[in-house]
């Protein structure tokens, strides 16, 4: 396929892509890079093979993981269709730090990660700088208690999707970060997509510790009602500072409490702008509670068929 760099209308990102316009993935200028590119291919790959080509592709993540150089800027390519499971606790592990993992393919063919078996089945994150992109992860089991448990700094997940496989499978936690302040600084979410029902769910990430530099962008989030579960929340006593909450697209049906993003400090900083919120509280509907960030043109709706309300009113000050 020809790869082409330009200025993507869609995602706003200037990089080098490859494939047809609609459908084209973003290679982060890996193809210009110094690391080692691997393969990786659970249909027609074998973890025999030497992972430099997509005819010798290597055939489980764990495999390519272990073949990769850590801070060498390594590249794993994930064919179309590619999928594996995750069955127990730490059962798929992203160890290498500066690995890019890159999925081709789209809708039902993106490479997808399955978690199923036990509640306690997860994905660990414990390596710095590590990008995922154009992923599925699929929750199929009740209540999973995290999805991706990480502990490192500067984690991007972009253009991924976590679904339900049907009711009743799901996700309580789907970005869990460690309890260590400032562990997880620099995690990144862009163009991403949740779809999740379930009233089990509590948090898409949950800032267990202090969190520096989080942003969230161009992201669309539906979870099931969770009464005083934001979206995005810090555990109590702790901050979100340099925050960039942008763009996003927030549903939850709660009827009270905080819906999008909270922290119970008044520490937090950053800046929050042009997202949009879907909620039923029709009383005193309260999106954010970031006390210290800035925001800007934020809309609440809490009914159908209208138009948002724009949530915290606005600056009185000339």
């Amino acid at each position: 396929m020809k790869k082409v760099t330009h200025f993507n209308k869609v995602s706003g990102n200037l990089g080098v892509y490859e494939g047809a316009p609609g459908s084209e993935v973003r290679l982060y200028g890996t193809e210009m890079g110094t690391g080692t590119k691997f393969y990786l291919d659970s249909g027609a790959g074998s973890d025999a093979n030497n992972g430099s080509s997509w005819s010798l592709a290597y055939a489980t993540m764990d495999k390519v993981l272990s073949m990769c150089t850590a801070d060498n800027g390594d590249v794993i390519f994930v064919a179309p269709g590619h999928a594996e499971t995750v069955s127990a606790a730490a059962g798929m592990v992203f160890d290498v730090a500066g690995v890019t993992i890159i999925g081709f393919g789209n809708g039902t063919l993106k490479p997808t990660i399955t978690l199923d078996t036990a509640n306690t089945a997860d994905i660990d994150v414990t390596a710095a700088n590590v990008t995922i992109a154009n992923f599925i992860f699929s929750a199929n089991y009740a209540d999973i208690a995290v999805c991706i448990d990480l502990d490192a700094k500067n984690f991007t997940l972009e253009n991924c999707e976590f679904l339900d496989t049907a009711a009743d499978m799901d996700f309580v936690v789907y970005i869990d970060c460690d309890d260590t302040a400032n562990a997880c600084d620099g995690l990144t979410v862009r163009n991403c997509t949740v779809l999740s029902p379930d009233v089990a769910n509590d948090h898409f990430i949950a800032a267990v510790g202090d969190i520096d530099r989080l942003t969230v962008e161009d992201c669309f989030i539906t979870m099931g009602v969770n009464n005083g579960e934001a979206i995005i929340e810090a555990s109590t006593g702790k901050d979100f500072t340099n925050c960039l909450i942008r763009r996003n697209a927030f549903s939850r049906g709660n009827t009270e409490a905080i819906v999008c993003m909270e922290s119970e400090t008044t520490a937090n900083s950053g800046m929050i702008y042009e997202n949009y919120i879907g909620h039923l509280d029709i009383a005193a509907a309260t999106p954010f509670d970031v006390t210290g960030a800035m925001l800007f043109e934020n809309y609440a709706l809490g009914v159908t068929d209208a138009s948002g309300l724009l949530l915290p009113a606005v600056d009185g000050n000339s």
